[in-house]
């Protein structure tokens, strides 16, 4: 059966009023499912859209506020590169380098009983290449520098040993002394001669670098 507007006039005033509680309840209810929920979802992601562009701001602000301080670092880091390279030694300056090490020992006193040069080491570094799409390739092995390793055995006095190793340090490249040993076989089958009175057998490796300009 219909209800007329007759019939709602002679509700009662306790009944009116519950009708319209109703109505509100069921119109706020459609208003939050329909609209209020959507759109106080869009603001909390809004909100956190927000939060994350402030701090990457914010980031920008220090990386632009410091930019003058990595221009200054940058340009001493390559200064020093610059000066590191000077002390390696190119292809063409290795013949010419172990002959200075060997007029130094010459001209220190001491004997040469084996100047030996051996296999170069390669020292690699890895690569990445980076690609638009797909991905990303296995990383490539690149030959970065190389060292260049001289066994030498000398026989001399403590003094003189002594004046080689420093006329070595001072050659104007870099050379690294390491696997001092004092005393050790010839290599040759058996124990090296002793030496005369107060002169010493000293072993080592003598080793300098070879940066490779690609």
């Amino acid at each position: 059966m219909a209800i007329t507007g007759d019939d709602l006039k002679r509700l009662s005033l306790k009944t009116k009023i519950s009708l319209m509680l109703l109505l509100f309840c069921l119109a706020g209810y459609f208003y939050y499912m329909f609209y209020l929920q959507d759109a106080w979802a869009k603001k909390e992601n809004l909100t956190a859209q927000s939060i994350k562009l402030q701090e990457e701001v914010r980031s920008k602000e220090k990386i632009a506020a410091d930019i003058e301080k990595f221009k200054a670092d940058l340009e001493s880091l390559e200064k020093e590169f610059q000066v590191a390279l000077q002390k390696l030694p190119d292809g063409k300056e290795i013949p010419l380098l172990l002959e200075s090490i060997s007029v130094e020992g010459r001209n220190s006193g001491i004997e040469f009983l084996l100047f030996e040069p051996v296999p170069i080491i390669p020292r690699v570094v890895e690569t990445q290449n980076v690609q638009k799409t797909g991905a990303p390739p296995p990383p490539a092995i690149e030959e970065f520098y190389q060292e260049i390793p001289v066994r030498v055995r000398i026989v001399g006095t403590y003094d003189d040993t002594l004046e080689f190793m420093q006329r070595v340090s001072r050659l104007p490249r870099i050379i690294n002394v390491e696997d001092l040993v004092v005393g050790g076989d010839s290599g040759r089958g058996g124990r090296t001669p002793a030496p005369a009175s107060g002169r010493l057998i000293t072993s080592c490796v003598l080793k300098t670098y070879m940066f490779l300009e690609k």
